[in-house]
């Protein structure tokens, strides 16, 4: 048997001008294994075999095809320094960058000033900045990182901070700039990375990161950069704290257009930065919670929905879907007291109801309407 991928436009099968021309043809051999997954060889650090954290895809060397970058630790082992590394998909190694001594603090809520893959912080990511046909590698370093070429990091401390631009292909540094932290006297940020297109055109990365006070409050802020002709330069950067506006957060981001005006916007649980740094909106009412969805969750209504859990809201608040775009609130659900709603989804698990179908661990199954469809 063989396969084949065609594009179909307006209903009609045209030839094949979208894909990569450096793209080999994909083949399935005779009687082939059977398994739903392709293994890639990695080889071992200089201090072992250590697990894989994070991974992330992109064409580091411009063939057509995905290549992995991957995070190497071990948390386990206190004083364990991690490793970033460059594969093809064959499992050839392009290039290895030891993250350093600032590397082996693996406290989960605020780690080292250049630790990846920890608790819920990324503070990395892939993708083409330049559009060059070649994915670029964005990474939070600091102090004592080595690159891909052997060069290190110098910096005054080990608290500061930067976004590097890697090259993909060979784990050199290109540019960097230093991420702003008006509380480095309270230590190193750690958190989310990700990709926006603030300009409607070209892709913009952003930085959401905290540290913590010695009274277990969190600080920190939202930074996003450029990369345009090999230059890094900082967008804007955003302060709850300092502007004193209610932004609560979940353990993850969201990214989209949720105010349809054809440029993306940063969400978080219960707030919303637009394209241009400032915020959209906030929830009064919506505090922490552990997890939210952003999508067309109702196709009857415009434009894109948020569904999210809450975690010990003190109006008894469980979960809510709300207008992804000005934080108005379509329907709310209490829990007659405090509760920690540990998890919450949206997803289509239902073909009988139109849109999505949103559950946690509250009681019933609701459709895109907020109206119970199954009972729990």
């Amino acid at each position: 048997y063989s396969w084949s991928v065609r594009p179909v436009l307006g209903g009609v099968e045209v030839a094949d001008s979208f894909a990569h021309p450096l793209s080999a043809p994909a083949a399935l051999p005779v009687n082939p294994s059977t398994r739903q997954y392709t293994p890639v060889p990695i080889q071992p650090t200089p201090d072992g075999a250590l697990k894989v954290g994070f991974c992330w895809v992109g064409d580091l060397d411009g063939d057509g095809e995905y290549d992995f970058v991957i995070i190497r630790h071990n948390h386990l082992v206190a004083d364990s320094r991690e490793f970033l590394e460059g594969y093809k998909r064959d499992g050839t190694l392009l290039w290895r960058m030891n993250m350093g001594p600032n590397s082996t603090n693996h406290y989960h809520i605020e780690p080292g000033s250049s630790t990846l893959g920890n608790g819920h912080g990324d503070n990395a990511t892939v993708y083409d900045m330049d559009g060059d046909g070649k994915a670029e590698v964005i990474v939070r370093t600091a102090n004592g990182v080595v690159f891909g070429n052997g060069a290190t990091l110098v910096a005054a401390n080990n608290s500061s901070q930067f976004i590097s631009i890697i090259n993909g292909e060979t784990g050199v540094e290109m540019a960097r700039d230093p991420v702003p932290n008006p509380y480095l006297a309270d230590g190193p940020l750690n958190g989310h990375m990700g990709i926006l297109y603030l300009d409607g055109q070209r892709p913009s990365v952003f930085l959401e990161a905290k540290n913590r006070r010695a009274d277990n409050g969190f600080q920190g802020l939202t930074t996003a950069w450029d990369y345009r002709n090999g230059v890094i330069s900082r967008r804007w950067s955003w302060d709850a704290d300092t502007l004193r506006q209610h932004a609560p957060e979940g353990h993850q981001v969201r990214l989209g257009d949720p105010d349809n005006d054809g440029k993306d916007e940063f969400l978080d649980i219960g707030y919303g930065i637009d394209d241009n740094g400032q915020q959209l909106f906030n929830i009064p009412e919506v505090v922490h919670g552990d997890r939210f969805h952003l999508a067309d969750i109702d196709p009857d209504r415009p434009g894109l929905e948020t569904y999210l859990i809450q975690q010990n809201n003190g109006s008894g608040l469980a979960t809510a879907l709300i207008e992804a775009g000005t934080g108005k609130f379509i329907k709310k659900w209490y829990a007659g007291g405090v509760v920690d709603v540990g998890r919450g989804l949206a997803a289509d698990i239902d073909p009988a109801h139109k849109g999505l179908e949103m559950f946690s661990t509250q009681a019933n199954i609701y459709n895109s309407k907020g109206d119970a469809i199954h009972s729990s």
